[in-house]
């Protein structure tokens, strides 16, 4: 049987994997250890320490360093993962910029998926992946699972910088359209085109999230394409605890919102999304209901979309406190 020629590393770009962690040296051992054994052979893997309370994390990433010269360590001390994000993106020397989180295993083929995404079409900017569920045991990750498409849609898309037959009518500015940060890669020009990761978003920030809904629309809006893979696998570890499950969806809404503000509030992109105000109230009705199920059917204690129409309501403040704290070159850089 002949090898499909997207799964031959011998000529293949080098490809830096980014995993920013913090406090998290158990999960992230795992995530490394997935990463190692990746069939693609040009590889670099760097672990960005994002504030560590600690010394674990270092340990754990040194120590692996020692048998394997792909693995770099890079600490930032500046709390927030778009501000590890792009403290990785300056430390990379890859052609191709992969992300993945801490609590998530790689598929040993999760890079090919990647350039496969980017051998579609020569604009293609953004590759986004299948995030499985590692564990579907506990009620809070079927209903997690049971909550976003990427974790089980085999389906390939491509999204194009204008909206098609078949988009949804808020294309490009519909969330969880694209997938998710926890798999996602770039071509290195499209993400320096953009700015990189805007750090009024994302997780330890005010804002808790939407850095990765952000970065998707602003590659298209750039005039990029975007394509989501299946074959780019990775298994996620979703929250067991449903308190802690409460608080992830009230950080969901929070970023969700928070990202929905920055494009309304823009003078580039704000008339367009005020256009579509009417038609995105239907759609997070028609979300809060496939939530609402989904709570039912994995029989989670209530609150959880109540948890996360209370984060919607703080993003914008969230978002706004946060924006005027940051330096002004960094906002004309990411803005849309």
């Amino acid at each position: 049987m002949t090898t499909p020629t997207w799964i031959d590393a011998s000529d293949g770009p080098l490809v830096t994997v980014i995993v920013c962690t913090r406090n998290r040296a158990d999960g992230l051992l795992r995530c490394l250890q997935s990463l190692q054994a990746l069939r693609y052979s040009n590889l670099e893997l760097l672990m960005v320490d994002n504030a560590s309370a600690d010394d674990a994390t270092m340990t754990v990433v040194l120590e692996a360093a020692r048998g394997d010269n792909r693995i770099r360590y890079v600490r930032e001390d500046r709390p927030g993962l778009s501000v590890a994000r792009n403290r990785g993106l300056r430390e990379a020397a890859g052609d191709v910029i992969a992300f993945t989180d801490d609590d998530v295993r790689v598929d040993p083929l999760w890079v090919d998926g990647i350039l496969r995404g980017f051998r579609r079409r020569t604009d293609v900017g953004c590759v986004t992946g299948l995030v499985a569920s590692a564990s579907l045991e506990h009620s809070a990750e079927q209903y997690f699972d049971a909550r976003v498409w990427w974790s089980s849609s085999c389906e390939q898309r491509l999204f194009e910088p204008t909206r098609r037959r078949g988009d949804s009518r808020l294309h490009p500015y519909a969330a969880g359209k694209f997938g998710t940060g926890a798999n996602v890669a770039f071509r290195r020009e499209a993400i320096e085109a953009i700015g990189g990761f805007d750090e009024s978003l994302g997780a330890g920030s005010p804002t808790s999230g939407g850095e990765d809904l952000d970065a998707f629309v602003r590659v298209l809006r750039s005039g990029r394409a975007l394509t989501y893979e299946p074959a780019a696998l990775v298994w996620h570890d979703h929250r067991v605890d449903e308190a802690d499950l409460q608080r992830q969806m009230y950080a969901y809404g929070k970023g969700l919102s928070a990202y929905l503000c920055k494009f309304l509030f823009s003078q580039a992109s704000g008339p367009e999304v005020a256009g579509r105000l009417v038609v995105g109230a239907v759609h997070m009705g028609r979300l809060a209901r496939r939530s609402q199920a989904a709570a039912d059917n994995a029989r989670v204690a209530p609150g959880l979309v109540s948890a996360e129409f209370r984060g919607l309501a703080a993003g914008p403040w969230a978002y706004l406190r946060t924006r005027a704290r940051q330096d002004r070159a960094h906002v004309r850089a990411v803005a849309p």
